[in-house]
């Protein structure tokens, strides 16, 4: 009999017939097992492996040394010619139907002896009924039939349909190819009298020597026989060991690896690639899939698990760090605990949406590790796609751009209608300058929020034909570029910088300094070395014309009462977050605090900081920019011809401002910034920093101490 079968299901199944001596010990006259699988070649191995455990306890129990004879051999096998199985068989350490059964897995050469029996060569073979046959009216009539002599090839096809002891078969191939048909209705033959080549039964058995261990071998000749449950359950525990084995190829060697032990890994390869605030959103992402799934090691990692880490995911409350933060309600607990309480305190989940995201990131690993060897499949290769039509929105669509009416809501506050702060009742000013002037920056210029957020004051420069623009770059040694390398590396040749131009000459007086690619270095207010610019790409190095709505506004005042002051920076009052840069808090104000809290504008409609970006990139299409033009203020690859991809320059600022001047937004009134008091608000703003991190300080020291 064979060793695995399939079922209807495609799934393949592993068997072996309990010999009569042993049933008393099995209660069953056959033995299956399950063995995970539908590819065939697998499932060959896999049975085979199961059988030759099974054969281990039979020898066992039975007292035989067949394990021996089949390591060992025969010198029967070892000359030419051809062999009855009923004789190798034996030599082999197998039985004939076993021996048998191998050489149809494999679909190997068989013969047979025949003699003295009718029949007739013919050169065509009719397939139907479900096989091979002999189209007796048409390929025999008129044909005589004669004794046929000498031995005979049977067809491989054939051992397919052949089971029980005998086989049956009445067409066969003689030594010149041709098919032979012999007396209807054919031919019987037993199964041990089928002839084999010494050469191949040789090398079936040292295939089956290979696969026994010593563990194998032991089991043959125990010094005391043990319960045979558990020799079943080891066999099983041996033979899914076995299964896991080939399945996972190279990776076998990792499975009992901690997922999180693979994510250092990663981060180790990737690292070096990444800005600080993408390593923290990793870390941060990554750990809740080991926390919530306990850490598991790569082998237990499958489709399963990560569609149940994504199901756990949807009801984990949202911000869960932040809600385990230092001196929250929920700091110290642990998430099995956080999710209880949401339920109870009503906190809002992380819903499904969220939790794609979540698998996504992870997947990301998993991609690596799949790449890497640590892992033959991503288990969580496309799994995304089950959270339907809301994972399929077009890149434009996924941020909204602010409408005439929205931005109508936005700068209809009192520090845009008046110019200046409002009083807090102990004299203070409530708004810092920079709430003022980053949204209208992103406005006129589409930059991004931490490119804003991280300028210094020598970045606002004033080109040779009297044009002021700010200049988006990574001057001076120490500036980190979106890779992560050091900016001393790179080249005039891919920054397209423009001249630079000197500045004020009392900000020179005051300390401050400018950057150039010479790498000097700047230092902020702190004194502290300025290293700490990021750009997004290489193509972000770009230069863009103020507009005039912003110089009538004052910001070419405000500039200089800064450089006036000793400050180095655009915008002072902003705090340096080493994963997320000087943005991070302006990101949290704009869109947790005023568009969130204050405006009432719901999360998930795709209303952001970002999309001022989206806005601003709009309007340039509607006054039919040129491409190239709204290419290199947007800072993204040209798209083109090779000659605008690497020998096309951008665009000076001073190209800029006559198109820029026409882009155009319906606000509402806005009164030009009141320097004076403007700067009185910074060294509020500044205050309020430095007692912020004082509080933070003392709570951090607090938390560790209780």
């Amino acid at each position: 009999m064979a060793y695995f079968y399939r079922r209807s299901s495609g799934r393949y199944y592993a068997r072996i017939r309990v010999p009569e001596a042993l049933l008393p010990h099995f209660r069953t006259q056959e033995l299956r097992r399950s063995l995970n699988t539908t590819d065939r070649a697998l499932a060959c191995h896999l049975a085979l492996a199961a059988a030759l455990q099974w054969k281990a306890e039979f020898v066992r129990l039975s007292g035989d040394m067949d394990l021996e004879k089949l390591i060992a051999g025969s010198p029967l096998l070892l000359s030419g010619g051809l062999v009855k199985l009923a004789d190798a068989a034996p030599e082999m350490g197998l039985s004939v139907l076993e021996l048998f059964d191998q050489f149809k897995a494999r679909k190997q050469g068989l013969s047979v002896q025949v003699g003295g029996l009718m029949g007739a060569a013919v050169q065509q073979l009719s397939y139907e009924d479900g096989g091979p046959g002999v189209d007796v009216g048409e390929s025999l009539a008129g044909k005589r039939l004669s004794p046929i002599f000498g031995t005979l090839s049977l067809r491989p096809e054939s051992l397919v349909f052949t089971s029980g002891e005998t086989f049956t078969d009445c067409v066969f191939k003689d030594s010149a190819g041709r098919h032979v048909v012999l007396d209807w209705p054919g031919v019987d033959v037993p199964v041990g009298e089928l002839l084999a080549t010494r050469a191949d039964c040789e090398s079936l058995r040292q295939r089956l020597a290979v696969a026994v261990t010593p563990e194998m071998r032991d089991a043959a000749r125990p010094p005391a026989p043990a319960p045979a449950t558990d020799m079943i359950q080891a066999m099983q525990d041996a033979a899914r060991d076995a299964a896991v084995r080939v399945s996972m190829g190279e990776a076998y060697k990792h499975r009992n690896m901690p997922c999180s032990v693979l994510l250092d890994a990663y981060y180790k390869a990737k690292g070096g690639g990444w800005a600080p605030a993408t390593i923290g959103q990793n870390r941060r992402m990554h750990g809740l899939f080991i926390e919530l799934m306990r850490d598991p090691v790569l082998g237990d990692i499958d489709r399963d698990l990560v569609r149940e880490y994504m199901d756990r995911v949807a009801g984990v409350p949202h911000n869960s760090n932040r809600l385990r933060g230092p001196g929250k309600k929920y700091h110290g607990v642990d998430i099995q605990g956080l999710i209880k309480a949401a339920e109870a305190d009503g906190l809002e989940l992380m819903g499904p949406v969220r939790a794609g995201r979540y698998v996504q990131k992870i997947g990301e690993a998993f991609k690596w590790a799949t790449r890497s060897g640590y892992m033959r499949d991503d288990p969580a290769a496309g799994m995304v796609a089950t959270l339907g039509p809301s994972g399929k929105v077009k890149d434009q669509d996924k941020r909204q751009l602010f409408d005439s009416a929205m931005l109508g809501r936005i700068f209809d506050q009192s520090w845009w209608r008046n110019g200046r702060s409002g009083l807090t009742a102990d004299g203070e000013r409530k708004t810092a300058p920079y709430k003022y002037w980053i949204p209208l920056l992103a406005l006129y210029t589409g930059a991004r929020l931490n490119e804003l957020a991280q300028l210094y004051l020598g970045d606002v420069r004033k080109s040779e034909a009297g044009t002021w623009h700010l200049d988006f770059n990574l001057d001076g040694e120490g500036k980190i570029d979106a890779d992560g390398k050091n900016s001393r590396d790179k080249r005039l040749k891919k920054l397209n910088a423009q001249p630079v131009i000197d500045l004020h000459p009392e900000s020179i007086r005051m300390g401050a300094m400018d950057f150039n690619h010479d790498g000097e270095e700047r230092v902020d207010a702190d004194g502290k070395n300025g290293h700490d610019k990021r750009l997004k790409t290489i193509n972000a190095q770009r230069v863009i014309a103020l507009h005039p709505e912003l110089i009538r506004m004052g910001f070419l005042e405000y500039v200089a009462a800064l450089r006036d002051a000793g400050h180095v920076r655009l915008f002072p009052e902003l705090g340096h977050d080493k994963e997320k840069g000087y943005g991070k808090y302006a990101g949290q104000w704009f869109n947790e605090h005023f568009l969130d809290k204050q405006l009432g504008i719901e999360r998930g409609i795709g209303l952001s900081f970002h999309s001022f970006r989206h806005t601003f990139l709009t309007a340039c299409d509607r006054i039919d920019m040129p491409d190239r033009m709204r290419d290199d203020l947007a800072g993204h690859v040209p798209v083109g011809s090779t000659g605008h991809l690497h020998y096309i320059k951008s665009r000076l600022a001073d190209e800029h401002i006559a198109t820029l001047s026409r882009v155009g937004f319906a606000l509402p009134n806005i009164a030009p910034f009141d320097t004076a008091d403007g700067m009185r608000a910074l060294l509020d703003a500044m205050k309020r920093r430095e007692n912020l991190a004082r509080h933070k300080a003392r709570a951090k020291i607090a938390a560790k101490d209780s």
